[in-house]
């Protein structure tokens, strides 16, 4: 009895979570043609200082 009740919730979760990232995958697309205009604009703006602070906060900011 147990078993068929674990299957049902493993069926359910695997459900839930290919809904979830369709519905994440969706949101995420949404964003980025809406946000990515505004991001071209910023990148063009970016010269090497900009570059070079990105490059010392990513290396600065990574575990290893």
């Amino acid at each position: 009895m147990a078993t068929r009740w674990r299957a049902r919730a493993a069926g359910a979760a695997l459900a839930i979570a290919a809904v979830g990232s369709y519905v994440a995958g969706t949101v995420s697309v949404v964003a980025l043609m809406l946000l990515g205009a505004a991001a071209r604009r910023l990148a063009l703006r970016f010269g090497p200082p900009e570059y070079f602070a990105l490059s010392c906060s990513a290396f600065s900011s990574s575990p290893t």
